[in-house]
């Protein structure tokens, strides 16, 4: 970006926090106004990084408002406080936001861009079913992640054995196919509840990703190995440091109820260094909740609109 758009964008970030009237944005964002986008959408078209957007809106909540608030939602946010009094409401927007309120597999919808590396897939959001991603890399053994997320497990990797523990990986990519016969096994064996909170149901992976692994310490995948697998200094590592390489820890244990799955520690899933490191120094250890603060498509929409509206109340039409 030119330092004059830097300029530009700059002033009609500041007229966006405090209402200011501010100067015009980048030509990207002027002749049409659009709806729900992606982060890629949203950086592209608004030109800024993502620590930029995060900072702004960062900076707006501090000041006690709620960027992330999403007016046909309000009726929502109400019903969900009143259901988790104790919760901020800044979490109950996000949470809501990501559709937490309403109960797994009730309203599903399709995940905007699939190839969208910070995409939110869970048991409200799904994949198409003949999705696969077209940039798989083998990272030994067998096993496929998308391109990025290989890079970055490549390093982690490294890291990992340089510190003198060592990781195994268990499973990588996961069809459409292979998912729905593994769920249809767990509804055989266990019921469709406890089915439903081990294994995601077809469509609804993030393995389907190709953007999620299962590590441990050692191989095999037995019930002893995954349990222990929270108190090695291998997981320690990792809640300490995977952020840096893009990985989170996908369902904290702590959080069950709104992911709606048995704490897994081996669990891991890339979603980029900037939003990882944001999730990390904020202490969001909830994608979910990360997710419905920043990278809804609503609420991306939502602020382009906001940085439209300022740019055509502009001051200074010299720019």
């Amino acid at each position: 970006m030119t330092i004059l758009k830097r300029v530009v964008v700059y002033i009609a970030v500041i007229s966006c926090i405090f209402g200011i009237p501010g100067a015009v944005l980048p030509a990207s964002m002027q002749p049409v106004e659009t709806g729900p986008l992606t982060l890629s959408e949203f950086l592209l078209e608004t030109e800024l990084t993502f620590e930029e957007y995060h900072a702004m809106m960062r900076e707006r909540a501090e000041s006690e408002r709620y960027p992330h608030f999403l007016a046909a939602n309000s009726q929502r946010y109400k019903a969900f406080q009143v259901l988790n009094p104790d919760m901020p409401f800044g979490k109950v927007i996000a949470l809501v936001n990501v559709n937490a309120d309403i109960g797994f597999y009730v309203n599903i919808e399709s995940v905007r861009d699939p190839y969208e590396v910070s995409a939110l897939v869970n048991k409200n959001f799904a994949l198409p079913s003949g999705w696969m991603p077209s940039d798989f890399v083998n990272i030994g053994g067998g096993h496929r992640l998308r391109e990025e997320a290989a890079e970055h497990f490549s390093k982690m990797r490294t890291a990992v054995a340089d510190a003198g523990l060592r990781l195994q990986v268990i499973s990588t990519f996961r069809s459409y196919q292979t998912q729905a016969g593994t769920h249809s096994r767990g509804v055989a064996r266990h019921g469709l509840a406890s089915a439903d909170r081990q294994f995601a149901r077809p469509g609804h992976s993030e393995h389907q990703m190709g953007l999620a692994l299962d590590i441990l310490h050692r191989s095999g995948f037995q019930f002893m190995t995954q349990a222990r697998f929270q108190y090695t200094r291998e997981f320690a590592w990792l809640t300490e440091n995977a952020h840096t390489f893009g990985f989170i820890l996908r369902y904290p244990e702590q959080y069950r109820h709104i992911h709606g799955y048995i704490f897994e520690p081996w669990h891991w899933r890339f979603v980029g260094v900037e939003v990882a490191t944001a999730m990390h120094y904020e202490g969001i250890l909830l994608f979910e909740e990360f997710y419905g603060r920043y990278l809804a498509p609503e609420v991306l929409g939502q602020v382009r609109q906001e940085l439209l509206r300022a740019s055509r109340q502009s001051r200074f039409p010299w720019f």
